[in-house]
């Protein structure tokens, strides 16, 4: 990875707040930036429903420390057959597949219309990781859409077009939410529903990330 430039403040900082108070830097500096990010692990109730439960996370980082894992996926994630727009299948069995960032997009912007809240998902897809990181240093984690493991993607199954987007399924597929990067260890900091708060290979995770279709969605 490209190295970044910081202010001294920056580079001295332990702990940060953006402007609204609600996002807290654990570390920031030109070589590393740590969100503080709590995780939330999927399983048992939702083995298949990694995507709400990213969304979950990625909420209760803006605020909304209250919000119960299966609030999103029961109450606010549309349910279908085309895996753009709707999950497809059941998040609380095995059986279930999955969606992408126009699902979780509505699922989300529902949630924060009814909270009252200014706050907004946005659709990032066909965004370069390096903007996505730069969200980051600005204090915004991501959800993103990458394999369970960091293993190498396969496509497979199915493809459906939505707004012009082509959306091929791939194997293994898994949400998580982006909080931070490394880069004297070219690494990037995920929290990841399965595996909890981990540290994944740069270059293997962007890898994924651009095979995939560079699937992400930040709430600002």
């Amino acid at each position: 990875m490209q190295s970044s430039s910081s202010s001294p403040a920056e580079e001295k900082a332990s702990t940060q707040k953006t402007e609204d108070g609600k996002l807290d830097f654990c570390t920031r500096s030109y070589l590393r930036v740590e969100l503080k990010v709590e995780n939330v692990r999927q399983n048992p109730e939702l083995p298949t429903g990694c995507e709400s439960v990213a969304a979950t996370i990625a909420l209760r980082s803006v605020g909304y420390t209250d919000l119960e894992k299966c609030t999103i996926a029961d109450e606010y994630l549309t349910k279908g057959t085309n895996y753009a727009v709707s999950y497809v299948g059941n998040p609380h069995t095995s059986s279930g597949a999955g969606c992408f960032p126009p699902a979780i997009v509505s699922a989300v912007n529902k949630y924060l219309r009814e909270q009252g809240s200014s706050l907004r998902a946005s659709d990032l897809t066909g965004t370069d990781l390096e903007e996505l990181l730069a969200l980051v240093d600005s204090g915004y984690p991501v959800i993103i859409w990458n394999t369970q493991g960091n293993v190498s993607a396969r496509t497979g199954g199915a493809s459906v077009t939505y707004n012009g987007t082509v959306y091929q399924w791939y194997h293994p597929e898994h949400c998580m939410v982006l909080y931070g990067y490394d880069r004297e260890k070219d690494a990037v900091l995920i929290s990841d529903p399965i595996d909890g708060n981990v540290e994944r290979s740069y270059q293997q995770f962007k890898k994924n990330y651009d095979a995939i279709g560079q699937y992400a969605v930040v709430i600002q």
